[in-house]
């Protein structure tokens, strides 16, 4: 494929991307010509919203869209609109049109694809956008786009398909047809496009009756059958089809790999529902896997459990996730594969191998069997705030927790120096390095002699630094569960919240995203979940933003000319943040849950919907 060439035609191009990608509610537009049922069944990744006007009106009425009417935030946003409006003036003046109104363009559907050709190793792209009765501002853009590309020396012409105008433009061929732009890199898929939309050709051969596509679609479609406002698939083996095509060294490896199963990937997609009953949103996400599996695939060793949180997580984490794998399984089928390539026993010499020069431990003694096929992560804000209070903790369910306190004795008599003990409420872990201390020391070594540099008079004076959180990474073994996390503080409070009480699963919060999880359960137990609070995630970065030592550097950033770092530092002069508060009511807790079924893995994932006018009512 030559690549798609409109070098001079900058402006209107990027015009008319913006009138799509920033649209603002708008009227109802016509019956969109439904892309899938036009595209081919070679089709390696599509991209579809299904009427842009529908869900920019939804994504108004989302917790972003609400807060950007409410008087104590709008300020703030409409300055940093009218910066951008300002910096649009030149590409107004070329195009004609205002932001407002090229964003009032797109009225239907819009689509986005690429196809494999049948010949050669690049795809070709296609693209459609329903202009509806906005179509003439429309024209009026590719009208400029014609003119600086004739003007540059771009290929210019026009010509027949039956009664359709093509438009050459470069590498572009586009026609207009029922309010609707469609543009094709190649003038063959233009002509073959056109004949399915005119009903000429036998669509059994479409993307919209392939049976991945169809598959993938019917599982990411809404609990209830609601239409998703957005799509995407893909199909992977397509591209490497396609990637391949011709080589026949390459072709000669995927013959060797394919008894290990690389074909059962049979394609990847997913979904975006806007606005249904008391969800903000739910996405969900396919992968469709060959049935049975076999090879590569028993990597895939998902397994059902409970995914109430345990004892330890804390209840003010600001999300939580939990999955269940067997590892053995996992283990087991990646030694068969690299075994079957380089010889038998060879994974288990490579892995035990590392594991007793460098630190002795029995890969599987100490290891492999002490995994009970459970992993939890939870992030939480380290007191005091700050831009990156949030810490991480792993946690790795053990079957012989007192072996696994006695393996972490051993390593400690090892390791003097990296391995620093510790005890909380009566219950024993490790400080472990940060790393910090040892590149100040390697720094010093490069150069022990060196002085600090004289300061130039003339220099602009450095601004205070934003105030960070230095990583205190911290192991240990609580309940039945090994934690590692890059916060002592937050191995602390693991251990009294075990002792305590008071934990996740308690949280009313926590409760009521696991109770909707279940709605979307398809009758399958879920292997993985994961609940997260949005807001509190948010608040640190929130404090940094308002703080003193912040704004100083955008000042800095501003006085010397960077026009982004300008428009947002005189917006927060101006128009001041208001509390945290403010914000926080409009943001709701979600959470998500992941399975393996029949068909493959599916993924869910939502957030709720939070009204605070109905809330203070």
């Amino acid at each position: 494929m030559s690549s798609l060439s409109l070098r001079g035609a900058g402006l209107p191009v990027l015009a008319l991307f913006l009138s799509w990608a920033t649209c603002l509610p708008v009227a109802n537009a016509a019956d969109p010509p439904i892309v899938p049922a036009l595209l081919p069944e070679s089709t390696l990744a599509m991209l579809r919203i299904r009427n842009i006007s529908e869900f920019s009106r939804m994504m108004s009425d989302t917790a972003t869209g609400r807060m950007a009417k409410d008087p104590e935030i709008a300020p703030f946003l409409k300055h940093l609109y009218g910066s951008a409006t300002q910096a649009f003036g030149e590409v107004e003046k070329e195009i004609g049109l205002s932001l407002d109104e090229l964003r009032q363009i797109p009225q239907g559907e819009f689509c986005a694809a690429l196809i494999d050709p049948g010949e050669g190793n690049e795809p070709q792209f296609a693209f459609f956008l329903d202009c509806g009765e906005n179509i003439k501002d429309a024209e009026h853009l590719l009208d400029l786009l014609v003119e600086r590309a004739a003007r540059d020396g771009e290929t210019v012409r026009v010509n027949k398909h039956r009664n359709h105008d093509v438009q050459t433009i470069g590498d572009a061929r586009i026609v207009v047809k029922d309010g609707v732009i469609m543009m094709a890199t190649r003038t063959e898929l233009a002509h073959a496009l056109l004949d399915h939309w005119d009903g000429l050709v036998d669509d059994a051969k479409t993307l919209a009756k392939k049976d991945s596509y169809v598959t993938i679609m019917k599982q990411c479609s809404g609990a209830k059958g609601e239409r998703p406002h957005a799509t995407l698939y893909v199909d992977p083996l397509g591209f490497v089809r396609m990637g391949t095509r011709g080589n026949l060294g390459a072709l000669a490896v995927l013959a060797l790999l394919e008894p290990l199963g690389v074909y059962g990937v049979k394609g990847v997609g997913g979904s975006l529902i806007v606005g249904v009953e008391d969800f903000e949103s739910i996405a969900h996400g396919h992968l469709l896997l060959d049935d049975p599996r076999d090879g590569v695939l028993k990597l895939i060793a998902m397994k059902k459990g409970d995914t109430t949180p345990e004892r330890w997580v804390p209840g003010n984490v600001a999300s939580y996730a939990t999955l269940y794998w067997d590892v053995r399984q996992s283990y087991t089928a990646l030694a068969n594969i690299i075994d079957t390539v380089r010889g038998e026993g060879t994974t288990g010499r490579m892995i035990q191998g590392g594991l007793d020069q460098r630190l002795g431990i029995d890969f599987q003694k100490d290891i492999l069997r002490q995994l009970a096929g459970r992993v939890s992560m939870i992030t939480w804000m380290e007191p005091p705030l700050r831009f990156n209070s949030e810490s991480r903790l792993v946690a790795i369910q053990v079957n012989e927790p007192k072996d696994m306190r006695l393996l972490l004795d051993e390593l400690s008599l090892k390791f003097v120096d990296s391995m620093m003990p510790a005890s909380h409420l009566g219950t024993e872990y490790y400080r472990l390095p940060n790393g910090q201390g040892r590149r100040r020391n390697r720094n010093r070594n490069r150069n022990p002699e060196a002085q600090p540099a004289e300061q130039d008079p003339n220099r602009t004076p450095r601004q205070p630094p934003v105030e960070m959180r230095r990583p205190t990474p911290s192991i240990g073994v609580v309940g039945d569960y090994l934690l590692i996390t890059d916060s002592e503080l937050l191995m602390q409070e693991a251990i009294k919240t075990n002792r305590n009480g008071g934990g996740l699963a308690e949280d009313l919060e926590f409760k009521l995203v696991d109770g909707k999880i279940g709605r979307h359960l398809r009758g399958t137990e879920p292997g993985g979940l994961q609940f997260n609070r949005p807001h509190e995630a948010l608040r640190g970065i929130y404090s940094t933003v308002r703080s003193p030592e912040l704004m100083a550097q955008l000042k800095l950033g501003a006085d010397q000319g960077n026009v982004a770092v300008k428009a947002f530092y005189e917006a927060l002069t101006e128009h001041p943040l208001p509390p945290f508060e403010a914000i926080a009511k409009y943001l709701a807790p979600g959470g998500a849950m992941v399975a393996d079924g029949p068909t493959g893995l599916h993924f869910t994932a939502f957030s709720l919907r939070r009204d605070p006018v109905a809330e203070e009512k």
